[in-house]
């Protein structure tokens, strides 16, 4: 079984990452394959509401690190996706990544 920890935070060491990779570090010691993505260090285009992708069926705006991402989400058996919590809300990179 693989699972990947996506961490959210734009910030170097934080405790969100510290959490992820603690889990993944538990996951290990039952056997388990695990990968922690640092959406800090990838290039994911924010959705602008442009509907391109309702005609072509997938997204139109310049290519991106979305891909690598979501590929690796698709072979994952897991998925644990960990971001802190700013103004109510989940960071603007990991909506990214989910919008």
């Amino acid at each position: 079984m693989k699972v990947i920890g996506i961490v959210g935070s734009p910030r170097d060491k934080s405790n969100t990452e510290y959490f992820v990779q603690y889990t993944l570090n538990e996951l290990e010691k039952h056997g388990m394959e695990t990968e922690l993505i640092r959406l800090r260090d990838k290039n994911i285009h924010h959705c602008t509401g442009c509907y391109g992708c309702v005609e072509a069926k997938v997204c139109t705006l310049p290519k991106d690190d979305f891909d690598e991402v979501f590929e690796k989400m698709l072979e994952a058996d897991g998925i644990l996706i960990g971001s802190p919590v700013y103004n109510s809300s989940s960071t603007a990179i990991t909506k990214a990544l989910l919008d």
